[in-house]
């Protein structure tokens, strides 16, 4: 299940998502979702978790969650696959 996280604290790794989302099941992969031309980060990540049952357990377990200072904001993610269109290699050309 793809976990979109919303509300992170600057300085965020995908370290430290992992580790914090393996207590509720296996993680499959962490993207923490960055700015391309700055590379700044823009408080929301996606997780994915190895099954539906890890991912609403991690829903209900974490969201509202103080984390850093901040309170984690976790739902059901829309984007398929936890794929980023940027991943997918579709460009534009401009003329």
């Amino acid at each position: 299940m793809n976990i979109y996280v919303g509300n992170l604290p600057q300085g965020t790794t995908e370290a430290e998502l992992e580790s914090l989302f393996t207590s509720c099941g296996s993680v499959r992969g962490v993207d923490v979702v960055v700015n391309s031309r700055s590379g700044e980060q823009l408080g929301y990540a996606f997780v994915i978790m190895s099954s539906e049952e890890e991912g609403e357990r991690v829903i209900e377990t974490l969201n509202g969650r103080e984390w850093n200072g901040k309170t984690l904001a976790i739902s059901k993610a829309n984007r398929p696959g936890g794929q980023r269109i940027s991943s997918l290699k579709r460009r534009r050309k401009f003329r």
